[in-house]
C-alpha cells in the first residue's frame, strides 16, 4: 500500500457505519505489515491511518491485534530517523494504551520480549517507549512490578544508551512517586553508586 491508499483507508475508517465495520476487520491484522513500509512519506500516512483505526475501531478488535502492532511500532517506527515518524508512532502507542483494556497484561509481555531483542536499537527503543507510557500515565496506570528485574539489569548495562534509558525509568518513577517508601521499594536492588547518581540527578529534572 502507498500514500494514496492509506489516505483512502483513513476515509473508509472515518466513514465506517460502526466500530465493527468490515473496513476495520479487513485491515486489523494488516498493520503489522503496513508499518514496515520503507517509504517515509507512505509510512507517515500509514501511521495517520493507524491512529484513526485505533480511535474508531471496536476496542476488542484492537486488543486482538495490539501486540503485533506494538512490536511493529517499536521495531519499524519509533526508532525511525525521521522526527515526524517518531512522534506519530509514539502518538499511536499512547492511543493504543488508552484504548486497550488488557494493555497492562498481554502487551507488557510484548514489551519484555522487545527488551530482550538482540538488536540493541530495538531493545533501547522498547525501553524508551515504555518510558513514554510511564511519563504520560504514571505508575498507577502503568504496572511496574513485572519490569523491575529487567530495569535493574539494564541499569547496570555497559551500553551507554541502554543504561541511560533504564535510569530514565527510575527518574520518571521518582517524578511520579516522590520521596518515601514507594520509591524505596523500586530502587532497593540498585547498586549504591546508581542510587547516588539518580538522586544527584533528580534535582535537575525539568518536567
Amino acid at each position: 500500500m502507498r500514500a494514496r491508499a492509506y489516505e483512502d483507508l483513513i476515509d473508509s475508517f472515518k466513514s465506517a457505519s460502526s466500530p465493527s465495520d468490515e473496513a476495520f476487520r479487513e485491515h486489523a491484522s494488516g498493520f503489522k505489515k503496513y508499518l514496515g513500509d520503507n517509504n517515509p512519506g507512505s509510512l507517515e500516512k500509514c501511521l495517520d491511518s493507524l491512529l484513526v483505526f485505533i480511535d474508531k475501531c471496536d476496542p476488542k478488535l484492537v486488543q486482538m491485534n495490539q501486540n503485533e502492532i506494538l512490536k511493529a511500532l517499536i521495531e519499524k517506527c519509533i526508532c525511525h530517523v525521521k522526527a515526524s515518524i517518531k512522534q506519530k508512532s509514539t502518538d499511536c502507542l499512547l492511543m493504543l494504551f488508552e484504548v486497550s483494556e488488557t494493555f497492562d497484561e498481554t502487551a507488557f509481555d510484548a514489551f519484555i520480549e522487545m527488551f530482550k531483542n538482540k538488536n540493541q536499537k530495538v531493545s533501547q527503543t522498547a525501553l524508551a517507549s515504555f518510558n513514554s507510557l510511564l511519563q504520560a500515565y504514571g505508575p498507577k496506570k502503568v504496572s511496574l512490578k513485572a519490569f523491575l528485574k529487567h530495569m535493574e539489569e539494564f541499569a547496570g548495562s555497559t551500553v551507554p544508551a541502554t543504561k541511560t534509558e533504564a535510569l530514565n525509568f527510575y527518574r520518571e518513577t521518582y517524578r511520579w512517586l516522590g520521596d518515601g517508601p514507594n520509591i524505596e521499594l523500586i530502587i532497593k536492588n540498585l547498586k549504591q553508586q546508581q542510587i547516588v547518581k539518580l538522586f544527584l540527578s533528580k534535582y535537575y529534572l525539568t518536567y
